[in-house]
């Protein structure tokens, strides 16, 4: 998850960006229009399961196939697609073993020739 804030210092949470899905990727930002070191988060097909607060403080789905973030610096900004990135293979990857266990766990207990 990446957890988001109005200000560095906050402690209260305005929403939050799971990276776990398999159709998530992130990108440098190369628009002259944008501000500098801008990267985004975005979703190849359909809308990112997120959460923020409304104008009242209540959790309500997000609505974004993209969130567009600035860093710092370029440094910052490469720092933060390689973290990101990483995790979201990481989930891929820890999503896919999870999968092919219960696949396993259920398959085990059948009477099956070759599976012990």
């Amino acid at each position: 998850m990446l957890y988001y804030f109005k200000q560095a210092t906050d402690d209260d949470l305005i929403g939050s960006i799971p990276l776990g899905d398999d159709d998530l990727r992130i990108r440098a930002v190369i628009d002259p229009k944008a501000p500098p070191n801008c990267f985004e988060i975005f979703k190849i097909d359909g809308v990112i399961k997120a959460w923020k607060k409304d104008s009242d403080g209540k959790p309500v789905p997000g609505n974004h196939d993209v969130y567009r973030l600035q860093a710092g610096s370029e440094e910052e900004r490469d720092q933060w697609i390689q973290s990101i990135s990483a995790t979201i293979s990481q989930g891929t990857v820890y999503d896919a073993f999870q999968q092919r266990k219960r696949r396993i766990t259920s398959v085990q207990g059948l009477d099956l020739p070759g599976f012990e």
